[in-house]
């Protein structure tokens, strides 16, 4: 009976540090997963403005300026 009170408040601290070490890697792991996110919208975000710039640029004038003004007569 003894023994196996002994046994028992001998893992005790090994079990609260493998629960520590779990908290641990789910916190690093939240953290990196949100570094990540982060990249890839700021990655998106520098792909649309590279796309934006090399489109060419409409001219303006454009159509709005051909169309006649439902004001004038």
């Amino acid at each position: 009976m003894e023994s196996s009170i002994n046994a028992q408040k001998s893992t005790e601290p090994f079990a609260r540090r493998a629960e520590q070490e779990a908290k641990r890697d789910a916190i690093v792991k939240a953290r990196l997963r949100t570094e990540a996110d982060s990249i890839d919208e700021k990655t998106v975000r520098l792909r649309a403005l590279r796309m934006a710039q090399a489109s060419p640029k409409p001219d303006r004038g454009g159509a709005e300026a051909a169309a006649p003004s439902p004001h004038s007569d």
